[in-house]
């Protein structure tokens, strides 16, 4: 019994040395390759104050969260980048979302998944006030003179009801759609592809359906 109840103080001593050495500390990455080290809020998102500025942490040589005279953590401020990702999920300003597995994160300005099986991409291109119609008007306008021969069709989400245009005539061998809907007074442009000569069909609808928006 002596025993039992040693191990369980040892556990809780260790607790309070971890909870008393500045929070749990998490590194992620952004799309400049740049890392930083951020604290979640109650909802599993990184941390912004109210201008919607991410907050991090500064750490000293070692990596760890330095503190103020007062014991409490230090952060500053700075621009949410392009993206930050932990390597299981990545974050934008307004959402994030889950890397499914068989995709990858690959590098760039704005957030873009890759599947090497099925040479599928999954590619998040715009957020706009404009409304879900407009932003499909705008991108059938980039192809004006094209032979897209577009088919229109409607993804169910979780979150939203999503207008797709699709047509195989943009890029020989492959299919290129672009799904369009609205969270509140933003719209979100999303543009995939995939190789019809190594599939069918991809199920896009599934890992699109994985974000959370905040």
């Amino acid at each position: 019994m002596k025993r039992k109840i040693s191990a369980v103080l040892l556990v809780l001593v260790l607790a309070l040395l971890f909870s008393s050495c500045g929070g749990k500390i998490e590194t992620v990455t952004d799309n400049n390759g740049r890392q930083y080290t951020v604290k979640r809020d109650k909802n599993g998102f990184a941390q912004t104050d109210d201008k919607g500025d991410l907050i991090v942490y500064e750490t000293d040589d070692n990596g760890k969260i330095k503190q103020n005279s007062d014991g409490e953590d230090v952060t500053s401020v700075m621009d949410f980048p392009g993206y930050i990702s932990d390597g299981k999920s990545v974050e934008c300003e307004s959402f994030s979302i889950e890397i499914p597995e068989g995709w990858a994160l690959q590098n760039g300005h704005t957030i873009r998944l890759f599947n090497e099986e099925y040479q599928a991409e999954i590619t998040f291109t715009l957020r706009s006030t404009d409304s879900v119609d407009d932003c499909i008007d705008q991108i059938k306008a980039l192809f004006d003179g094209w032979d897209a021969q577009w088919k229109e069709s409607e993804m169910k989400f979780d979150f939203a009801t999503a207008k797709v245009i699709t047509s195989r005539n943009l890029i020989e061998n492959y299919e290129k759609s672009y799904i369009v809907f609205a969270i509140g007074n933003t719209s979100y442009a999303i543009n995939t592809s995939f190789n019809t000569k190594l599939a069918d069909s991809v199920d896009f609808e599934s890992v699109i359906g994985k974000m959370t928006f905040k």
